[in-house]
């Protein structure tokens, strides 16, 4: 149903903004500015193949402490049952469960303080250590959340062994974050944790950030978003590159497809292309061949782009990812798409259209492009917007 006109431009500049703000928390979800552990130029993934991958998920796990550590958390982990004699933890725990939901210290547009948080500050200060490891085996996936982030709050030691038994766990938590929610994978929740540049909670080390995404590259078994982070992140490093195509190729792979563009092979050029055809997957095609601008691919991302200049709706990622694509095509087919730009008469569609226009042309140059530069006219808030997303990698 479309929009009515009375409400359409607010609705749509609050999606445009919480849409782009989903993307920047997608995309670099698992980025650290003072040491980038997804960065493979800098340092080496463990050896992992699809037979080893129990083996490395052990040795990793022995890694961070002893044997004999290591068999005490393996009995904490069998037993999930906190003792009657705590009953204000069972009933803070249940509690927990019954709201079951991630939450921020104030939520909602007033910005309330949140009973759920007050609840996990709780649960980290009186939760001894041995119960709040069996909590992250608790059958409730918010307790198992609360729980290892308390643990990580202790700097606990078995952080990473407990992570590597939560790889698999998939099931979708609730996050409400002020006035924003979003849902996400406990395992994700989990690895988010302990990935962030955060002095006071436990941090991955090299070696176990290392293991981590070797396990999430080659686990086909595993499905966690943080897969992808690590694929956005990846430099086109010669011996990752046969999984990363296969990735692309036969898992259909969008993360992997943008990881195997940076390689600028000819041979993968059909394989890329071969995303247009799906309108779910062109925004990712066009990511790609931002990545790769051969001129085999012009014709496609024009395509793409006549397409949706026609509809009434937009897609915002496809209309924001396409102009940035055009701009490293400065040719006169791609001036006459930028100049109708400039000509749109709708204010919303023109302020929409030519932040992401002026965003393209700030972030590739060319002295074509000037004149148009100078031509467009938008609000302070808007180029300030713009301002944001050329410091942005996506």
């Amino acid at each position: 149903m479309y929009f009515q006109r009375l409400n359409f431009y607010q609705n749509q500049v609050m999606y445009k903004r919480l849409l782009l703000l989903v993307v920047v928390i997608t995309c670099i979800l698992s980025c650290q500015p003072k040491e980038d552990p997804h960065n493979i130029v800098e340092k080496e993934l463990v050896p992992v193949n699809s037979d080893s991958l129990s083996n490395a998920r052990t040795l990793a796990s022995l890694s961070a402490f002893t044997q004999t550590e290591h068999d005490v958390v393996t009995e904490i982990l069998k037993d999930t049952i906190i003792p009657d004699t705590l009953v204000d933890l069972k009933t803070l725990v249940a509690r927990i469960a019954k709201s079951n939901r991630i939450e921020s210290s104030h939520i909602g547009r007033a910005g309330s303080l949140s009973d759920q948080w007050v609840r996990s500050e709780q649960l980290k200060k009186i939760a001894p250590t041995t119960i709040l490891i069996s909590l992250t085996n608790h059958k409730n996936a918010v307790v198992r959340c609360y729980a290892f982030q308390a643990l990580a709050y202790r700097h606990h030691q078995a952080m990473f062994t407990i992570l590597l038994n939560h790889l698999s766990d998939t099931t979708k938590i609730n996050i409400q974050s002020g006035c924003l929610g979003m849902q996400q994978r406990t395992g994700d929740f989990f690895i988010h944790t302990v990935v962030q540049d955060d002095k006071d909670m436990y941090t991955l080390t090299t070696k176990e950030h290392a293991t981590l995404d070797s396990i999430l590259l080659y686990d086909d078994k595993i499905i966690l978003d943080s897969r992808y982070a690590i694929l956005w992140k990846m430099n086109p490093i010669a011996k990752y590159y046969p999984r990363i195509r296969y990735l692309a190729h036969y898992r259909k792979n969008t993360a992997a497809l943008f990881a195997l563009a940076k390689y600028q092979k000819q041979t993968d050029k059909k394989l890329i292309a071969s995303f247009f055809n799906d309108p779910d997957t062109q925004a990712d095609a066009l990511y790609a061949v931002r990545e790769f601008p051969d001129p085999d691919f012009y014709p496609y991302v024009k395509k793409v782009f006549e397409q949706e200049w026609k509809e009434k709706l937009y897609d915002y990622s496809k209309w924001r990812i396409c102009y940035q694509v055009l701009a490293q095509y400065p040719n006169d087919e791609t001036m006459e798409i930028f100049k109708r730009t400039l000509l749109v008469k709708d204010e919303f569609r023109y302020e929409t259209l030519c932040q992401y226009l002026l965003v393209a042309i700030k972030k590739y140059p060319n002295e074509l492009y000037k004149p148009i530069e100078t031509r467009i006219k938008l609000p302070d808030y808007q180029l300030q917007e713009v301002n944001e997303e050329i410091a942005s990698e996506f």
